[in-house]
């Protein structure tokens, strides 16, 4: 018994020593195997990926990693309890791997990130994402503005951006030909022209006019974001006081022909809800009130007819004349807009045609608006390496506007009295002498307009490695406008002038032509302990040569209505002359930006700028704009988890940007010559603009 015991004791000796042994070489194994990780990070393309995270967390948290070789290739030790790895880049979607026993080499292919464009920031030159960007903005997608109903470019912006506001001009109300006046920053108290207080529109990258964007289609958009603070226009130094509207055109896809067509049809109905205007009774009685046709007591002639033509309109109002003149002037409005856009192509060459033809009849009669436009998008080479595009727009378009007065001569008309009379003439006897608007209305009198834009932006884009790109683009501007007014003869604003001066013509053109180019390079750098912290700094320059010039005469005398040519006019006015401008400007720019975040939790943006303007003074022709910004996204921390928020930033920023939006020649010191100004047979000149003298200091 005591040697069965001694045997039994002995095999389970050697049974728990030969468990121990067979953990003990599945640990060694597993260390040798795992000591040596190794591998190649790929794209979809089968393309190195240089510069991307490899990441292991071991059994402590600890994070150990590495960045990969310009061939994609990584190698790092394993940390002892490491499960699994990650690889992260920017750009590219996070890869999880896990760790393989007797596996030490790994192929990894990283997917293209499909960042939704609502939490990317558009600067204009680069992307920043919204998480870690300190500046004041806002984003507006393709999807939120297919499902708006809007009128135009800027009537989205209202509806989505805070901050960006249209003030109701009552004056021209529904006027398709009109630009609202807008502020984005608060209103400036330097006042030059009608916009003073209009924002920086950028399409593409270029520059465009105010007119250009409010004629555009939106299908052609891919994204709007409004920069509002220093931090986040510090890009754009001196024209950025208004605030930035970056605006992105739908870019091109490859694959086979994609054929799109968008139509709309909207209908424009005038509200008059809101005028609580007195009936004809009510009208009539409020007059006898106050005392218009006399107290009915006096036997004076005065009085007499004073109340025979109250009871003359009182028996029009007891016949049921009650005249509604505010629909006199104004019709059902109709809208259409027609897209067709065309798209595809293969990896290498990419195109997106698209033309649009947006047509408006405003509310008021006369006023219409019909635009026509063609975008061509053009991309060749290898997106991912280096390629080119180029992107042309020309729009079209025409516009009349209403001849024959404002709304209010309708409003202020009174309800008794009657437009026509029984044979079908026009009433030419109203009340209180007041002219009868629909004579003016069917005259032949007009004011037409046509405008035109030319675009086009060459660009082109060479991404050195993953983290580090180089970017230049030149682009053209051109933009053209003809204006031609014409008042007929028998119109009652020339019923006090001479027959040979009634009649007048006022014709007016203008072209602008600007010139830009910039280029820049951008570096993403990784650094820190397991490249938790993300370094990214933008420098570069822009030049821009921009002129304009405009011409305007007026001609007198027209003998009929008919003769709708300003080549019929007589001649000018005693003291007219031919009006116009011309006007010159160059601006020559430098920029610095650099953004750095912290495991996507702290980070601070930096900016500075140095320009040099023609605009600006003799003594002073460059200036410095700079900006910094702190932010802290507190979702990201451990003691604020929740599912509530998917975005939730503290952040502050100061800076300062300029405000170039004034005439070329506002600092220098210029005059203008005035031909009534004759003196010994010279020709006289008044000051225009004025400079501050340069002070001495005398001892």
């Amino acid at each position: 018994m005591g040697i069965g015991w001694l045997f039994r004791k002995m095999g389970r000796t050697l049974l728990v020593c030969s468990f121990i042994s067979f953990i003990m070489q599945i640990t060694a194994q597993t260390k040798e195997t795992h000591d040596k990780l190794c591998g190649k990070v790929l794209n979809e393309s089968n393309q190195p990926v240089a510069g991307a995270n490899i990441i292991i967390y071991d059994q402590s948290g600890v994070p150990h990693g590495t960045i990969a070789d310009t061939q994609g290739c990584f190698s790092l030790d394993c940390p002892e309890g490491a499960t699994e790895f990650q690889v992260r880049m920017l750009g590219y979607q996070p890869f999880h791997q896990k760790i393989a026993p007797k596996q030490n080499h790994y192929e990894i292919s990283l997917k293209t990130a499909v960042e939704s464009l609502s939490d990317v920031v558009v600067t204009g030159y680069i992307d920043k994402k919204k998480e870690s960007y300190t500046g004041a903005s806002h984003t507006v997608i393709r999807q939120e503005i297919e499902e708006m109903v809007h009128t135009n470019v800027l009537n989205i912006i209202q509806l989505r951006a805070p901050g960006f506001e249209l003030f109701d001009d009552i004056a021209n109300g529904s006027d398709p030909n009109h630009l609202p006046d807008m502020v984005l920053r608060g209103r400036s108290s330097f006042i030059e022209g009608d916009k003073t207080n209009v924002p920086l529109f950028i399409l593409d990258g270029t520059e465009v006019d105010i007119g250009y964007v409010f004629d555009m289609p939106a299908e052609d958009i891919e994204s709007i974001t409004v920069l509002k603070d220093a931090a986040a226009t510090s890009f754009y130094g001196s024209k950025a006081a208004n605030g930035v509207v970056v605006i992105t055109t739908r870019p091109t896809q490859f694959g086979r022909l994609q054929v799109n067509y968008t139509g709309n049809f909207q209908v424009s109905i005038p509200d008059l809800s809101d005028y609580r205007l007195l009936n004809a009774r009510e009208k009539l009685e409020y007059e006898r009130l106050a005392g218009l046709y006399g107290d009915f007591s006096g036997s004076s002639s005065s009085d007499v007819n004073k109340q025979k033509t109250y009871y003359e309109r009182l028996e029009r109002v007891n016949a049921g004349i009650n005249t509604n003149w505010m629909r006199q002037a104004l019709r059902t409005g109709l809208n259409h807009i027609h897209s067709l856009n065309l798209s595809g192509g293969s990896r290498d060459f990419r195109y997106n045609v698209s033309g649009n033809y947006n047509a408006t009849n405003g509310v008021m009669d006369k006023s219409d608006k019909t635009t026509a436009s063609l975008r061509i998008n053009l991309t060749y080479g290898n997106m991912e390496k280096l390629f080119f595009q180029n992107i042309m727009s020309v729009s079209h378009s025409t516009s009349n506007d209403v001849p024959y007065g404002s709304f209010s001569d309708y409003v202020r008309l009174n309800p008794y009295d009657t437009p026509y009379l029984e044979d079908g003439s026009l009433n030419n006897d109203l009340a209180f002498n007041a002219a009868n608007p629909l004579y003016e209305k069917n005259l032949s009198s007009y004011i037409g307009n046509v405008s035109g834009y030319f675009i086009d932006t060459f660009r082109i884009r060479w991404n050195i490695r993953s983290s580090l790109r180089m970017e230049a683009s030149i682009s053209y501007n051109r933009s053209t406008v003809e204006g031609e007014t014409f008042y007929s003869p028998l119109s009652k604003r020339f019923y006090d002038q001479d027959p040979s001066k009634r009649g007048s013509f006022n014709v007016s053109n203008g072209t602008s032509n600007t010139l830009s180019g910039n280029a820049f390079i951008v570096w993403n750098l990784p650094c820190g302990t397991a490249n938790n912290g993300l370094l990214s700094m933008t420098a570069g320059i822009n030049i821009e040569s921009s002129q304009s010039e405009s011409h305007s005469f007026e001609a007198l005398g027209v003998l009929s209505d008919k003769l709708e040519h300003p080549s019929m006019a007589i001649g000018y006015s005693d003291s007219g002359h031919p009006g116009g401008s011309e006007e010159l400007s160059r601006m020559l720019g430098g920029f610095f930006s650099a953004n750095f975040s912290w495991r996507n939790r702290y980070f601070i943006d930096v900016s500075f700028r140095y320009e040099g303007s023609s605009k600006f003074g003799t003594d002073n022709k460059f200036a410095p704009f700079g900006a910094i910004g702190i932010g802290w996204n507190l979702h990201r921390e451990r003691f604020f988890e929740s599912s509530v928020f998917s975005l939730f930033k503290v952040r502050a920023s100061i800076g300062m940007v300029g405000n170039a939006g004034f005439n070329a020649y506002q600092a220098q010191l210029s005059y203008r010559y005035e031909a009534d100004l004759l003196y010994n047979g010279s020709i006289g000149a008044v000051p225009v603009s004025m400079v501050n003298p340069r002070l001495k200091w005398e001892r």
